[in-house]
């Protein structure tokens, strides 16, 4: 339904680029919005931390929006979920847990990778308010998620005469390809897949489901680290998707220790600072999409959600830090100290 709007509007099928970048453009601002609200930030610190927002979304969404691809929409209502799940923090309204519901629920119909992590964060929402019957009417329009969810059954069973979001068959054979891998992670080209093989973990079992079913720890563990390399520590230039040979995906240690440090502060930010069920709730979610991408065949654009989310949360952070002042104090302090230890214990000094 989405990439079929140029041809329904009769508009040229590049407009799709238009409706991408406006996407793009409206994720930043809900973003910039919803950060504003649950953390304000004064006069000019507040085009930092729009710039800081703006570019984790154009770093990794940039190439995304040029091509018809479903992961930037339905990355970024997913995105739009979680900024209205900590919304409602501060607005404890009807509509906003419909926006919670219809985001999600838009999101999973574009891509079926979203559809366990957005049905269970709705769950778990709902679950936070058994015992208090208002609130959790007021958290019913939530439900919404399941309306594009049981479309797609019905119409699935109606076309197939069997019971299944996707085609079961074809749900079957794509288990076998994501659990039957020895794959780090893939790529794609115009000409087919790029696979960046990790088989030398695999000694003792086949592939990931035989090394599940041996309990064969060693296997898990290293193509675990393995995908996790892949995710945070290689990248391509520009976040090319069509990549002409595998030597255009580089590996980085440098970049693997700073996205993980990053994904540490930002969790740390849930945990820690906020102090809120609506918080630990956005952690749960994006804990379910990465333990998701980690037991599949891996895609960088998996994980493009979580990559987002805590390069924004980490450069807004770096920003109020900055303004805060505690570091130029620490600089003027530092600049007033006097060179002799004698003279700043005497009186006179």
């Amino acid at each position: 339904l989405y990439f079929s709007l140029p041809y329904r509007l009769k508009l040229p099928p590049e407009s799709i680029i238009i409706l991408n970048s406006l996407l793009l453009l409206g994720s930043i601002g809900l973003a910039y919005y919803t950060m504003q609200r649950v953390e304000p930030e004064k006069r000019w610190l507040r085009w930092l931390r729009l710039a800081a927002i703006s570019i984790a979304h154009f770093a990794f969404f940039w190439s995304s929006s040029w091509n018809s691809l479903s992961d930037l929409p339905a990355t970024i209502f997913a995105l739009a979920g979680m900024q209205f799940i900590l919304l409602a923090r501060l607005k404890d309204r009807w509509w906003c847990y419909w926006a919670i519901g219809l985001s999600f629920g838009i999101s999973l119909s574009l891509r079926a990778f979203f559809l366990y992590p957005a049905l269970l964060a709705v769950v778990v929402l709902l679950a936070l308010s058994i015992g208090n019957w208002r609130c959790l009417l007021r958290k019913c329009p939530a439900l919404v998620i399941l309306l594009p969810i049981v479309f797609q059954y019905g119409l699935t069973y109606q076309r197939t005469q069997l019971f299944g979001f996707i085609y079961p068959p074809s749900e079957v054979a794509a288990r076998k390809v994501h659990f039957q891998s020895t794959d780090a992670g893939y790529d794609t080209s115009m000409s087919g897949a790029m696979y960046h093989t990790a088989k030398e973990c695999f000694r003792n079992s086949r592939n990931f489901k035989d090394a599940l079913d041996r309990r064969d720890i060693s296997a898990l563990s290293c193509i675990l680290a393995r995908r996790q390399a892949f995710y945070f520590g290689s990248y391509t230039f520009g976040g090319k998707i069509y990549l002409s040979t595998p030597a255009e995906r580089h590996d980085s240690l440098l970049y693997l220790v700073a996205s993980s440090l990053v994904m540490i502060v930002a969790f740390a930010r849930l945990g820690l600072r906020h102090r809120r069920p609506e918080s630990l709730l956005v952690g749960f979610f994006i804990v379910m999409v990465w333990g998701q991408s980690m037991v599949i065949r891996p895609e960088a654009r998996y994980l493009y959600i979580v990559m987002v989310w805590m390069w924004s949360d980490a450069l807004s952070a770096m920003v109020t830090f900055a303004g805060s002042g505690w570091l130029m104090q620490r600089w003027r302090n530092w600049r007033n100290q006097p060179a002799d230890p004698k003279q700043a214990a005497s009186p006179t000094a």
